[in-house]
């Protein structure tokens, strides 16, 4: 591929982009949102661009495979270069400070947002593979690597460097997912948060991260679609999309109520789920380069999505402190879009069942392709057979796991009549508290009071890289303003008259 062709395609994501967000209404959310999305998605085109000019300016070509090899290491233009690269994927792959576009734009119709964001971050993800992995491997790799290596892990400090915008992204778009109440919002900046695990890998710079960011990009984009299927069948049934105002949904939509158990539980890392295999590639990148605080960080950042899926599951489908309204226009969306629910859910489980044919024939090819050699990890035979299956152990384990959990959904929230029990032979297994007063609306903000308990609010303030955008955005209209006002009409003339007259000059002098 050519970097200029690269770059038109990128340029044309930004506008279409746009186009999805601004289109389906001119409200004026969707309109902010979308110039919003447009000014931070553009940096990654630019960035580009004068990546571009700089690779032509010092090699005289802009086909990608041709720039391989032709930086000596230790050159300042490997370091520009890749930094210039970062700052284009970033934007793309809803990396910090620059992921804010992605939870605004959920205003837009739920296919709009499947669409931009799958295109977004996995040609975000090819950018940095492309380049980190294949043209400036070797330079980079040769970059030295960091004090402590012993216990920080055998990472250079540009793969350090990558490694913390990703597990910066990946906590604090756990820690916005946590206080937000618009489900469209919490899934984005859970797909937010996940994508920074894909760039975590990415810092490593190893064959076995190569795999397992491509395998794990995939897996991301089948859950972050089935996760937004879901909910916005909950929206195009209800017309709602805050958590407090919908609830005991899985009574009139069991379907989708299924779906969105198939993706929480899939978030969870179930096996026989593609996430689990996912995770477990990510987990060993890091442990082949003994990267135990990367580890950790991705443990955290997958108990934190657990707890944000099971928290709209529970509030969306299971809460029975919400009494729908018009309860018979209440049910699942039609076959359309539950088929193709359903197909997703059957591509999840084949990614994770068989794992190994995802990987011969997708994955080795890419990283093939990508000038490495394909080895894969030996402990993953632990799990997979030859034939490229989980064994019969971890299958009979996990479908009880997924079938106990499916079970205990339907049992929870798919009674219509309940039997009332006695308040009396409850009491004892509530600490003899009323009741009536536990199973109120009140006992809902226990989880509020726990974020505030943890300063969760305040760090997410202090983390609002919003707020810094404000001020440019206000600086630079109040600069607008002022421009306005100036009266140049009095000087127009005496200025063209110079710029001709300089012109006029500058052709004689080249005459001559």
């Amino acid at each position: 591929m050519d970097l200029i062709g690269l770059l038109f395609s990128l340029e044309m994501l930004t506008i279409t982009t746009y186009l999805f967000i601004a289109y389906p209404s001119e409200q004026v959310k969707n309109l902010k949102a979308a110039f919003k999305t447009l000014i931070l998605t553009h940096i990654s085109g630019l960035t580009l661009l004068i990546f571009t000019l700089i690779m032509w300016t010092a090699t005289g070509t802009t086909l990608i495979s041709a720039l391989t090899g032709l930086i000596p290491a230790g050159s300042p233009l490997i370091t520009a270069g890749a930094a210039l690269i970062l700052c284009t994927a970033m934007p793309k792959t809803d990396q910090i400070p620059f992921h804010t576009w992605l939870p605004d734009s959920t205003v837009t119709p739920t296919p709009s947002i499947i669409v931009y964001h799958s295109c977004g971050f996995q040609i975000g993800v090819y950018i940095i593979l492309r380049f980190l992995f294949q043209v400036f491997r070797e330079q980079l790799n040769s970059l030295p690597v960091i004090p402590f290596h012993s216990v920080l892990g055998n990472i250079t400090v540009w793969g350090l460097t990558v490694t913390v915008i990703g597990a910066l992204t990946l906590i604090i778009g756990a820690v916005y997912g946590m206080l937000e109440n618009n489900y469209k919002k919490i899934i984005a900046y859970t797909a937010i948060s996940e994508t920074g695990l894909i760039i975590i890998a990415a810092g490593f710079t190893t064959t076995l991260a190569f795999t397992a960011c491509i395998y794990y990009t995939i897996s991301h984009a089948l859950i972050s679609t089935l996760l937004f299927l879901s909910y916005g069948s909950v929206e195009y049934a209800t017309g709602e999309t805050d958590i407090n105002k919908i609830g005991n949904l899985y009574q009139y939509m069991p379907l989708t109520g299924i779906s969105a158990v198939i993706s929480v539980i899939a978030i969870g890392g179930m096996p026989l789920l593609s996430e689990f295999i996912g995770k477990y590639l990510l987990i060993n990148a890091a442990l082949n380069i003994s990267a135990l605080p990367h580890i950790l960080l991705m443990f955290i950042g997958a108990a934190l999505h657990i707890v944000i899926a099971i928290r709209i599951l529970n509030s969306v489908f299971l809460t029975t402190t919400y009494n729908i309204r018009v309860k018979s226009q209440v049910k699942d969306p039609p076959r359309e879009m539950t088929a193709v629910m359903l197909l997703i859910i059957a591509a999840i489980f084949t990614l994770g069942v068989a794992p190994n044919l995802f990987i011969e024939f997708i994955v080795k090819p890419a990283v093939l392709q990508a000038g490495l050699t394909f080895t894969l990890i030996e402990s993953f035979d632990l799990l997979i057979t030859g034939s490229g299956y989980l064994t019969y152990i971890t299958i009979a384990v996990s479908a009880l796991s997924i079938l106990g959990m499916v079970s205990y959904i339907i049992l929870v929230g798919g009674g219509r009549k309940r039997k009332m029990r006695s308040l009396e032979a409850e009491k004892p297994f509530i600490g003899g508290e009323d009741i009536t007063v536990v199973k109120s609306t009140y006992t809902e903000q226990f989880y509020y009071y726990l974020l505030d308990l943890l300063k969760i609010r305040r760090a997410a303030s202090l983390l609002d890289v919003d707020k810094f955008f404000d001020k440019i955005a206000g600086g630079f209209r109040k600069i607008c303003e002022r421009l306005s006002k100036l009266d140049v009409g009095s000087y127009l003339k005496a200025l063209l008259m110079f710029l001709a007259g300089s012109l006029i000059v500058a052709v004689i002098a080249l005459i001559i």
